[in-house]
């Protein structure tokens, strides 16, 4: 009988992640655990330590494939539109994927004890930052929001968003009333944010 030849070390990596993926998806981060993901692969623990030192650097790898998709996925909603639309697009987007996604939401802007953000993720995350920035600059050069310095209104724009995102996940810190008013309403937070910033036409 012929043996089984190994798997590329890359490609048992992406397996690895991509089952990691979904264990997140239905367990949330806390059902993550190295050998339940063995398990779920048909690997022995041992093996997967041959390229993740433990789960929190697994875990970082995971926030930075879905933290890719989210990018990509704005970057596409967001191409050649109104600033206008951008701005809704965008908004969207984030509270969408808090609500929809909201361990990876977790896993991607909250950094947790023992678990620092790495260079990948971090990469990301700004140039969702960047994203949202170039769509506010070009807002207020098409005069669709109130003059102001671009920088801060960026600043501005993403602490506020973030912070509604938080609000949409189950489960926050929150005060009670406002997740209650929150829950479940992505895109009415989308809207009534992006209507506070844009001027009327």
């Amino acid at each position: 009988m012929a043996q089984a030849q190994p798997q590329p070390t890359v490609l048992l990596r992406e397996q690895i992640v991509a089952a990691a993926l979904g264990l997140v998806e239905e367990s949330g981060l806390d059902g993550v655990t190295m050998r339940s993901l063995a398990r779920r692969l048909g690997y022995s623990p041992a093996s997967l330590y041959m390229h993740f030192r433990g789960k929190e650097e697994l875990l970082r790898a995971v926030a930075a494939e879905k933290a890719g998709s989210l990018l990509e996925c704005v970057q596409t909603l967001v191409r050649d539109v109104p600033p206008s639309e951008g701005l809704r697009a965008f908004a969207n987007q984030i509270l969408g994927f808090a609500r929809d996604a909201h361990a990876f939401d977790r896993l991607i802007f909250d950094e947790t004890p023992g678990s620092p953000f790495g260079s990948d993720e971090e990469a990301l995350r700004t140039r969702l930052y960047e994203t949202l920035a170039t769509i506010v600059r070009r807002a207020i050069e098409a005069r669709a929001v109130r003059p102001a310095d671009p920088e801060l209104a960026a600043a501005v724009a993403w602490g506020e968003l973030r912070g509604l995102a938080r609000l949409v996940r189950p489960n926050g810190p929150d005060p009670a009333p406002a997740r209650a008013v929150a829950a479940g309403k992505p895109e009415t937070l989308a809207e009534a944010w992006a209507e506070r910033w844009l001027l009327a036409a």
